[in-house]
């Protein structure tokens, strides 16, 4: 007689591919961002105020990656009762000062990938600066990038060459030293990245040359360096710098800084070099992760370069022609 084991029989029928639901995401991949920040100070002789906000729109597929944002940044600051001297020293009055600097405009990023090594893709911005005496900067143009690793390894390490050429049209506040009130200039750049992710931390090096189409010789290079150990669980040290070679300030105004915009800093001044240097206590730790299709192209915002391709925001006195 058949025992009970023999006959019992277990079975099993998968559902049609098309009977499985999808995940759903009813913000069917877009990321929004909204930030800000304000810093205010005041007593009775002087007062200031910082204030910044940026939105911004991401998507990121296997495929495409878009990316829009905006921004404004306000800065003003009030001196009261300052004495007034006429030319033998002695005072006759007293004045308030009273400096402000804004800037505010968008960018937008497109990213196609073309494989496990390459992508392309195109970048468009626009802005107003009065620190870079720019009543309206326009920005357009395409870029392709080729990493030597796979994207696929793109968390861990990232060797990328990447080539952008694009066209800019300014329109400034003042005659610019050139005696221009506006121009369209071609410019391209082309910059080497790496960047390395360990459990220690990670680090990151990039040098990016540009120049305008019109003259090679006003040009930009810029030396970036970063590194940020990791301390232990949940601490990191954050360090890092850049360096530039400047040669290509066309939006420097022909009247030059007053004294007032040269101590508050409300205009930028002819310069030969830049240099930067951060250093950070310890923070909590941020995990940056990118996907395959991510890689990016710079893009501009006032008269700052933002360079996305080795996975950290790095700053830098661009050009804004």
């Amino acid at each position: 007689m058949p025992s009970a084991a023999s006959r019992l029989s277990i079975s099993y029928e998968a559902p049609a591919a098309s009977a499985v639901a999808a995940a759903h995401d009813p913000w069917n991949a877009w990321v929004f961002t909204i930030g800000g920040n304000a810093f205010l100070q005041g007593q009775h002789s002087t007062n200031s105020a910082s204030i910044s906000a940026r939105l911004g729109a991401d998507r990121t597929t296997a495929q495409w990656k878009h990316s829009y944002s905006i921004y404004e940044d306000y800065n003003q600051d009030v001196f009261k009762d300052l004495p007034q001297f006429d030319s033998l020293g002695n005072q006759i009055g007293t004045t308030t000062i009273k400096s402000i600097s804004r800037a505010f405009g968008g960018r937008l990023l497109v990213v196609r990938s073309l494989g496990p090594h390459w992508s392309a893709g195109v970048q468009g911005s626009v802005n107003h600066a009065t620190f870079s005496n720019v009543e309206l900067g326009l920005s357009v143009g395409p870029a392709l990038e080729y990493d030597i690793f796979p994207y696929s390894q793109s968390t861990r390490r990232q060797l990328t060459l990447l080539y952008s050429i694009s066209s800019q049209y300014s329109r400034y506040i003042d005659t610019t030293i050139f005696g221009k009130t506006r121009e369209t200039l071609g410019s391209q750049s082309l910059t080497a990245g790496l960047a390395v992710t360990q459990p220690w931390g990670s680090a990151n090096v990039s040098v990016s040359a540009s120049h305008y189409l019109q003259d090679f010789h006003q040009n930009h290079l810029v030396l970036f360096g970063g590194l940020n150990l990791r301390l232990f669980k949940g601490l990191s040290l954050n360090m890092g710098g850049n360096v530039a070679r400047v040669h290509d300030q066309r939006a420097l105004s022909q009247a030059g800084a007053t004294p007032d915009e040269i101590l508050l800093r409300r205009r930028e001044l002819a310069t030969s070099y830049t240099l930067l240097h951060f250093h950070r206590a310890p923070v909590p730790l941020r995990i940056h992760t990118q996907q395959h299709g991510e890689s990016a192209v710079p893009v501009q915002r006032g008269r700052r370069r933002f360079l996305h391709l080795v996975l950290i925001e790095t700053t830098s006195p661009a050009k804004s022609g």
